[in-house]
C-alpha cells in the first residue's frame, strides 16, 4: 500500500484531470475516449476509498474469530451505509486536504464520520465481545482490548495476576471505546 501522502496527492491529481477532461471534451471526444475516462474514474474512486478506509475504519478492530461472522458482516453493512450516506462530506474534506501533507488535520475533519461509526456500527459489536465479571476493581473485561476496565482510574488498563489478585500492569490512551457505565448498564449492574 502506498503511503497516505503519495495516495492523496494522486488522488487530488487525477481527480483534478477528470473533472478537466469531462468538462473540456466534446460528447464526441467523451465517447471516443470512453475507456481512458473510465480507467481514470476507476484510479480516482480506488485512491478515494483508500485514503477513507484509512482514515474511517483503521481504528477499529474485529476479533480473528469473528472474521467472515454475523457480527462482522453487520459491523461492516452498517459502517458502508454510513458512509455512503455521508459520502459527499467525505469526498469534500479529502479533497480538501489532498495539496497538504497534514493528515492529522484531515483525521479531525473526518472525526464525525468515525463517531458515527463508532456509535451505531462498532459499539454494538464492541459490547458483544465485552464481559462482567465479579471483580470489584475490574469489573469488566473487553476480548477486543485484551482489557480490563479499573473503577479507580475509570479507563481500560492490562492487568497481570500477583499474588492471587489482579493488579494493574499497564494503563492509558484508550478513548475510542466506550464508557464502561453504558457496559455496566448493558449488564444491569447500575
Amino acid at each position: 500500500m502506498d503511503d497516505l501522502v503519495v495516495v492523496l496527492h494522486r488522488y487530488k491529481k487525477n481527480k483534478d484531470k477528470l473533472r478537466r477532461n469531462i468538462t473540456q471534451m466534446t460528447d464526441e471526444q467523451k465517447m471516443a475516449y470512453h475507456a481512458p475516462l473510465q480507467k481514470l474514474k476507476s484510479k480516482v474512486n480506488d485512491d478515494l476509498q483508500q485514503v477513507a478506509n484509512t482514515m474511517i475504519l483503521s481504528p477499529f478492530r474485529i476479533l480473528d474469530a469473528d472474521a467472515g461472522s454475523n457480527a462482522e458482516r453487520q459491523f461492516v453493512e452498517e459502517a458502508v451505509r454510513i458512509i455512503n450516506e455521508n459520502a459527499k462530506f467525505i469526498r469534500d474534506a479529502i479533497y480538501e486536504h489532498a495539496d497538504t501533507n497534514d493528515i492529522f488535520e484531515l483525521y479531525e475533519d473526518l472525526l464525525p464520520i468515525r463517531t458515527l461509526v463508532n456509535r451505531k456500527a462498532y459499539i454494538p459489536y464492541f459490547m458483544s465481545r465485552t464481559k462482567v465479571t465479579d471483580d470489584p476493581d475490574f469489573p469488566v473485561y473487553s476480548e477486543i482490548l485484551d482489557m480490563w476496565w479499573w473503577d479507580e482510574a475509570e479507563e481500560w488498563t492490562c492487568t497481570k495476576i500477583e499474588n492471587g489478585k489482579r493488579v494493574v500492569d499497564y494503563h492509558g490512551g484508550i478513548t475510542l471505546f466506550p464508557d464502561i457505565s453504558e457496559v455496566m448498564r448493558n449488564a444491569g449492574k447500575v
